[in-house]
C-alpha cells in the first residue's frame, strides 16, 4: 500500500524509489525460493527502502546524487594527482557508483534498525533529528575540512557511517564507525584503514580540531553545537564495523582477505583484526540485508544514466 508521499509522486508520473527498487529486488529474486519464503527479510528490506525514499523520493533524485558524488570524487582525485605530480589512473565510475549505492542502502538500514545496537544486542537509541544533523556535520568536517577552515587531510581514511550516542548534556560520544564493502573480499586498503594509524587516528585528529574551537569560533565556522563546552569524545572501547553483503560468508576471516599487495606479516595482522583479536583495533564484521545479486540489479537500474551525466561533466568540462 502506498503512503501519501508515494501517492503524490505516482500521481506526477514519477515512480517512487521504494516502489521501483522493491520491484527490482523482487525481480532479482524471481527464482530464489529462500528469499520468497523469508517474509521477515522482505519486510525489513521494504522498511529500508521506505527510509531511503525520504532522502531520494524518485529514481532521478538518486541518479543526480550519484552523479554529483562521482564528479566531486573525480575532482579530488585529479587535484591530489596534480599536487603530487603523477598521472592519475582512469577514473572508476562503476566502482564508485556501486560502492556509494550500497553505502546509501546500509545508511538507510542503520537509520531504521541501529546496526550498532543490533550488533551489540542492546536496545536501539531513540531517534534524535538534532543528533542526526550533528552526525552528518561531523562526517562533513571529516570529509571536507577546508570548508570549515581546517587544513585538508591528504589521505582517504574517511569512515562511511558514524555511530554516535549523546552522553551528558551537550557532549557526544563516538562509539563506533562503519566501513561498507560491496565486494566479497577485503583488501589492503581496508587493512590500512582498520589499523590504529588509519581511521582511528584520523578521527582522533578531527575530534581534537573540533574540541579546540571556542563556541564563538565554532559558530563562525558553521559548527554550532561543537567546540569547547560541547566536546565530542571517542569511547575507550571504540569499535570499527565492517558491513558486507548478505550473501558473503563472514565466518572464515582468512578467506575474506584479498592478499594482493600484502606481506605475509600484514596478512596475519589483518586476520587478527578481522577476528577481533587485535588489541588496538577492535573490529566486527556484519552482513547487510541486501546481497550482491540484488545490488547488481539495482546498480543496473541507475548506472547508465549516472555514467552519461558524469561524462557530460567530466573529464573535459570540469573546472578546477
Amino acid at each position: 500500500m502506498l503512503d501519501v508521499a508515494e501517492e503524490n509522486i505516482e500521481r506526477r508520473g514519477e515512480p517512487s524509489t521504494r516502489g521501483i527498487f522493491y520491484e527490482t529486488i523482487r525481480g532479482a529474486n524471481a527464482s530464489d525460493k529462500e528469499w520468497q519464503r523469508n517474509k521477515d527479510l522482505q519486510t525489513r528490506q521494504e522498511a529500508i527502502l521506505t527510509k531511503l525514499q525520504e532522502r531520494f523520493p524518485t529514481k532521478d533524485s538518486l541518479i543526480a546524487y550519484l552523479t554529483e558524488i562521482c564528479v566531486e570524487d573525480y575532482k579530488k582525485h585529479q587535484e591530489y594527482a596534480r599536487k603530487h605530480h603523477f598521472r592519475p589512473r582512469e577514473y572508476n565510475v562503476r566502482g564508485k557508483v556501486a560502492g556509494e549505492l550500497f553505502e546509501r542502502f546500509v545508511s538507510a538500514e542503520n537509520d531504521v534498525y541501529d546496526l550498532y545496537a543490533e550488533t551489540k544486542h542492546t536496545d536501539p537509541l531513540p531517534t534524535d533529528p538534532i543528533q542526526k544533523l550533528k552526525e552528518e556535520k561531523f562526517i562533513d568536517v571529516f570529509t571536507n575540512p577546508e570548508k570549515y577552515g581546517f587544513q585538508h587531510m591528504e589521505y582517504f581514511n574517511i569512515p562511511d557511517i558514524p555511530f554516535i550516542v549523546t552522553n551528558e548534556g551537550d557532549h557526544m560520544v563516538l562509539r563506533a564507525v562503519a566501513e561498507v564493502k560491496s565486494s566479497d573480499h577485503l583488501d589492503e586498503r581496508l587493512y590500512r584503514q582498520l589499523l590504529p594509524t588509519g581511521i582511528r587516528q584520523a578521527l582522533v585528529f578531527t575530534l581534537e580540531r573540533l574540541n579546540s574551537l571556542t563556541q564563538k569560533e565554532a559558530i563562525r565556522r558553521g559548527l554550532s553545537g561543537f567546540g569547547q563546552g560541547k566536546e565530542m569524545y571517542m569511547l575507550r572501547d571504540f569499535e570499527q564495523i565492517v558491513v558486507m553483503t548478505r550473501d558473503v560468508n563472514t565466518h572464515d576471516k582468512e578467506k575474506l582477505i584479498a592478499t594482493r599487495g600484502m606481506e605475509i606479516e600484514e596478512f596475519h595482522d589483518f586476520r587478527r583484526i578481522l577476528e577481533g583479536r587485535h588489541p588496538d583495533s577492535p573490529t566486527i564484521i556484519i552482513n547487510s540485508s541486501f546481497n550482491r545479486h540484488e545490488l547488481s540489479a539495482l546498480f543496473n537500474l541507475v548506472f547508465n544514466q549516472v555514467d552519461e551525466k558524469f561524462k557530460a561533466s567530466a573529464p573535459q568540462n570540469l573546472k578546477y
